[in-house]
């Protein structure tokens, strides 16, 4: 059986490994657009390389991500794919990211290579139609910059070149996560134009256009404002750059009319949009395997990747507190759930959640909330924060640093920039990085109350009534404006985003315990009225209402008069405010008629 399978379709085999090896972790359908097959013939193809021992296969566990299998060379493929191209196992790493550090950080990071792999393959596809265009060459890269990397800038993913009749139009991709800190993009940016006026890689101080997936509107326009801002400062021309944002590319597909430059909204064709050029860039072609000859069954056998993420993780639920290797890292992100990584989002977002109140957050029932905790702390990827004054509360939960650098893995952010600058907040040893989580741990009463408050609305939340659309994490809620002339800030204790069928209206939340004193409570409200009297003065109909929350009726008569003088001192209609107090949103829930909307609304 092992002969027939060896002997079938070497061509087609060839080409199957050619693209594993350019871009490792496809899908079965993904491998059939490249190759021109159906979809179940990529999946015969794919196991009959199975069985010669080519090819490895894993199950991705992500909340966004299908549960197909994902395909890529087998580690003791490598240098048999290396000899049969005629080149070493090291060129042949530098050249495909098939390399143990790639296969690494691709397992951390599977969201992001998929997601390319997609897009890459569909468009191989489309202009696999055309008949006067096709696509030259498509490859994820390699991770090392060490060897045969001066042709492309660092802080890139993939490369792509386009050919026409006698032209071509090379191009880098570089994907984006929107959990990316505005840091690492600028970051990027700069080692783009330091790249690109070197000179070195492609001469002439150009470089090829850099195709952006954003991962939204407003991640597009960060990059475009980091991309103008960059020119201006050094004085020098913009880089080539077309956006999208990752939303409408896998909708529509890299070849539709979704391209748009930093400085000009208008959308075009990828062909129409890319720099052309009159000279083949063969410094940017690899190999194909010639398929002349069958593939043989390989006798070097290496443990599947489930097997081997498997051993890491026991030895990782074993050893103590893990140092976050990336192999450790590889390993969990492979073993745990989709379930599991989506606790680990919410976590990093909101510390001091409840096993009950992830339960909720998650559609759980409680009995399945506890089991996914356990697992997180075996995991180590959080920690319990044991309630210090009422014995009888429940326990809260941080993420660990293992469940930090996890994050930070999976956006392909570096740790200290993400700990520092990201969204997450959790136990961390880089002092910079634990000023989020301070003062969340030094009023952690406080903490928990806005917690259970957001949790409630979550729990209330009906598909035909309002229902929270967004939560903001803490490390979002701080508000930059200028007023009189001079640049200030607000931030509430919550900002989220309520539904209703056909509208969404954003909101604040101030929560009061009952024991900030009048005077700060005065100076935070004169915040509130100037911030107000911002938006006014610039027209922004875009005004968010103020949920006030406090501890007892009497004191939420006093919030009253506070609140009025504050906001009589600024000559504009005030947005809404709302006042209630916990006892009575606790017993009648937060969309039942609980909430004043004036010291007179007794």
């Amino acid at each position: 059986m092992q002969e027939r399978l060896r002997l079938q379709n070497p061509w087609l085999k060839g080409r199957a490994l050619s693209w594993l090896a350019r871009l490792p972790f496809l899908e079965a359908y993904e491998l059939s657009l490249l190759l021109g097959v159906t979809e179940r013939e990529a999946q015969w193809l794919l196991f009959d390389l199975q069985a010669l021992r080519w090819v490895d296969q894993i199950t991705p566990s992500s909340p966004w991500l299908q549960a197909e299998p994902l395909h890529l060379l087998n580690a003791g493929a490598v240098s048999a794919f290396a000899c049969q191209l005629g080149i070493s196992e090291n060129e042949a790493q530098a050249i495909f990211p098939i390399g143990h550090r790639d296969v690494m950080h691709r397992l951390s990071r599977l969201e992001t290579w998929a997601t390319m792999n997609r897009l890459l393959a569909d468009l191989v596809y489309d202009f696999s139609k055309s008949t006067s265009l096709q696509v030259d060459e498509v490859l994820a890269l390699p991770i090392s910059r060490k060897l045969n990397s001066s042709w492309r800038p660092p802080g890139v993913e993939g490369y792509g070149c386009l050919k026409g009749s006698a032209s071509w139009a090379p191009f880098f991709v570089a994907m984006d996560r929107s959990e990316a800190p505005l840091i690492h993009r600028r970051k990027r940016v700069a080692d783009w134009y330091a790249f690109r006026d070197e000179g070195d890689g492609w001469g002439n101080y150009w470089m090829p256009t850099i195709l952006i997936v954003a991962a939204g509107p407003q991640a597009s326009e960060q990059w475009s404002e980091a991309i103008l801002s960059a020119a201006d400062r050094r004085q020098v021309e913009d880089l080539d750059i077309l956006l999208t944002d990752a939303h409408t590319a896998i909708s529509k597909g890299l070849f539709a009319n979704i391209w748009h430059r930093p400085n000009n909204s208008s959308e075009g064709f990828l062909q129409g949009c890319l720099t052309w050029v009159n000279f083949e860039p063969v410094i940017a072609k690899a190999k194909w395997l010639p398929g002349t000859e069958a593939p043989v069954e390989l006798s070097v056998r290496q443990p599947k990747l489930s097997v081997w993420a498997n051993q890491v993780s026991a030895s990782v639920v074993a050893g103590g507190a893990p140092a976050g290797t990336m192999e450790e890292l590889a390993g969990v992100s492979l073993v745990i759930g989709a379930t599991e990584k989506s606790a680990i989002q919410w976590l990093g977002s909101h510390p001091m959640l409840s096993a009950p109140e992830l339960g909720i957050v998650l559609k759980l029932d409680e009995r399945k909330a506890e089991r996914l905790v356990s697992g997180l702390l075996r995991y180590h990827l959080v920690e319990a924060l044991t309630p210090s004054k009422d014995e009888s509360s429940e326990p809260r939960y941080l993420l660990t640093e293992l469940g930090l650098k996890l994050l930070a893995a999976r956006d392909g952010v570096p740790y200290r920039t993400h700990v520092r600058n990201g969204l997450f907040s959790g136990l961390t040893k880089d002092r910079e990085g634990q000023h989020r989580l301070g003062p969340l741990l030094y009023h952690p009463e406080h903490t928990i109350g806005i917690n259970r408050f957001f949790v409630g609305l979550i729990r209330e939340s009906r598909p035909d009534g309002p229902r929270l659309a967004t939560w903001w994490p803490p490390a979002e809620s701080t508000l930059w404006f200028t007023h009189d002339d001079a640049r200030t800030w607000l931030q509430p204790d919550g900002i989220g985003d309520l539904s209703w069928p056909g509208q969404t209206r954003r909101f604040f939340l101030e929560w009061d315990r009952g024991t900030m004193r009048w005077p700060e409570m005065t100076e935070k409200f004169r915040r509130y009225a100037s911030y107000y009297a911002c938006l006014a003065n610039a027209d922004d109909m875009r005004v968010p209402d103020t949920l006030i929350v406090t501890s007892s009726p009497q004191r939420e008569s006093a919030i009253w008069e506070r609140l009025e003088s504050a906001l009589a001192e600024r000559d504009h209609p005030p947005g809404v405010f709302l006042t209630s107090y916990e006892p009575l949103i606790e017993r009648l829930g937060p969309f039942a008629d609980v909430w004043r909307s004036s010291a007179d609304d007794l």
